[in-house]
């Protein structure tokens, strides 16, 4: 009977999936509870949305990126994600110059 979970196993690896670690995961620092209110929610909204599509629009990323902590986070993260280098400055910017440490990290 343990044959076809073998096999399953072995599948999965040669196709590049993982199989999952046996125990609990560690744990690590949690964030707080962030309350959103509606404009940063539609900020939020817009940013994943290019992150989704990999788009970077400087003009929508510079402008979200004055907005608050919790909004040039994520435009930092996305900047990075989407991978273009016209983002360079900013996230250099963002990176170097915030003054939040959630927002370097």
């Amino acid at each position: 009977m343990t044959r076809p979970i073998v096999l399953v196993l072995a599948a999965g690896l040669a196709w590049g999936c993982s199989v999952p670690a046996q125990g609990p995961m560690p744990e690590g620092p949690e964030r707080p509870a962030v309350t959103l209110a509606d404009p940063e929610i539609r900020a939020l909204a817009r940013v994943l949305r290019l992150e989704d599509t990999r788009r970077y629009e400087a003009t929508v990323f510079e402008q979200l990126a004055a907005g608050s902590e919790e909004v040039r986070r994520r435009v930092a993260l996305a900047a990075g994600r989407i991978g273009d280098p016209a983002a360079v400055p900013l996230l250099i910017g963002l990176l170097d110059d915030d003054a939040s440490t959630a927002v370097r990290a």
